[in-house]
């Protein structure tokens, strides 16, 4: 078994993760846990093959293989690589983990986040239904706090995306009510 193949082996828990091949000169960023991995996925290629993403049905990067890696990194970053992984929580800040533990179905860091972002997120829905629909700003606020509870909605891993994501989803959500007809 090779090196490569060895260290995969070492890294069980959910987290970013970097792994070096020196054979190969290659190597795999994983960017979701193995949980997440076994999840149907296939590859896109990028910059003449030389990065190769595993990119799940749902259009997830779950990890980046990166070939004649050497190059393009310093020995001592390649070198590091043998460090168990770190916890993916771990480089959130404060907001994007009470997120997380919202998605999570924990009802006080939901209430929390309602309380802290409805009136930016009103905002956001309002400007994203117009004149017209501006009464179901709240009914599309409370519909992505619902579906941010209930686990229909994954928040990403990613230091301080929270509020961005939340105004994203909120927007989008709004533009499917619009879609839809409306609640009228």
């Amino acid at each position: 078994m090779n090196d490569l193949a060895i260290r995969r082996e070492q890294h069980p828990q959910p987290g970013l993760a970097f792994t070096y091949d020196p054979e190969a000169d290659a190597s795999y960023i994983y960017v979701v846990g193995r949980a997440h991995r076994i999840r149907p996925h296939h590859q896109v290629a990028a910059l003449e093959g030389y990065v190769v993403f595993d990119v799940d049905d749902d259009g997830r990067i779950l990890g980046i293989e990166i070939l004649g890696v050497s190059r393009v990194l310093r020995a001592e970053t390649l070198e590091d690589t043998v460090r168990t992984p770190l916890d993916p929580e771990a480089h959130l800040a404060p907001l994007d983990r009470k997120l997380l533990a919202a998605g999570r179905g924990d009802p006080s860091a939901a209430g929390e986040l309602y309380a802290e972002h409805k009136a930016s997120l009103l905002r956001v829905a309002r400007r994203a239904l117009g004149s017209g629909y501006v009464q179901d700003a709240e009914d599309v606020v409370h519909e992505f706090f619902l579906a941010l509870g209930t686990g229909e909605l994954e928040p990403p891993l990613i230091r301080d995306a929270a509020l961005p994501w939340m105004k994203r989803m909120v927007r989008s959500m709004a533009e499917e009510h619009l879609r839809s007809g409306g609640w009228r």
